[in-house]
């Protein structure tokens, strides 16, 4: 069967889900295959999900990274938290990227954005 690996021992068939293959099943909360584990893709290398992604799993998993939830991976160059995201002069978008004029200190939790000075935009306040 797909997405399992059997060993028969004294003739008694064992079988264990394989991390790893792209198949999501019932003991793995993601399985991404061979890019399980890598840096900012949301699925560990024993088929877990990463804190700050959420992965839709079918019969293989899609993860994006949670706007909002103040914690910067995957595509995000930028998060304040639900509250803050996409607010005026915030420097952060609802996407949680950083809003033209601003820069944001990313190696905070939760992310700090300033406007910058001398960029000829008048952002921030």
């Amino acid at each position: 069967m797909p997405g399992f690996k059997c060993v028969v021992n004294n003739m008694v068939s064992v079988c264990k889900t394989t991390c790893g293959d792209g198949i999501v099943n019932f003991d793995e909360e993601c399985d991404l295959g061979n890019m399980n584990g890598k840096l900012q893709q949301g699925c560990t290398s024993d088929c877990k999900i990463v804190t700050g992604f959420n992965c839709k799993n079918n019969v293989t998993s899609i993860c994006n990274s949670i706007c909002g939830d103040r914690l910067v991976v995957g595509v995000e160059t930028c998060d304040l938290g639900a509250d803050l995201n996409g607010k005026n002069n915030s420097g952060c978008s609802d996407r949680c990227t950083v809003v033209k004029g601003f820069t944001c200190n990313i190696s905070v939790t939760p992310t700090v954005c300033t406007s910058i000075c001398g960029d000829g935009i008048v952002a921030g306040t």
